[in-house]
């Protein structure tokens, strides 16, 4: 048997701006409490973006006999929304969070190779 456990999300509806970021911030924080309190329960926590990441590896540092799984679905250092300062960000937490997963998940060799994964 398997429990699965979604992260609190936020409304999407008609919020833009600084009303948007808050509600985004605010269900992140959420999130991160509920992992802190909950995965040490888990036997795998699945990080499916950059956003979840530093989550995951939180309850990883917390719970170390939790299996952490970096799910990644896209390339998140060059995508194409990336400026250089966020994609050398992305790259170092990338670099660090990668040292501690049981497993990854991208879409091709190529990404494989260039997370160094092969």
């Amino acid at each position: 048997d398997y429990l699965i456990e979604r992260p609190i999300t936020y409304a999407k509806g008609a919020r833009h701006g600084l009303s948007k970021r808050l509600a985004q911030a605010s269900a992140y924080l959420r999130y991160l409490v509920k992992v802190g309190f909950t995965a040490r329960k888990a036997n795998v926590v699945i990080c499916n973006d950059l956003a979840t990441l530093p989550v995951g590896l939180v309850a990883k540092l917390f719970h170390p006999s939790i299996k952490l799984v970096y799910d990644s679905h896209e390339y998140q250092a060059h995508t194409r929304w990336v400026s250089p300062l966020k994609r050398w960000f992305i790259q170092k937490i990338e670099g660090f969070a990668l040292r501690f997963t049981a497993a990854n998940v991208v879409v091709s060799p190529t990404i494989a190779k260039a997370y160094s994964l092969d």
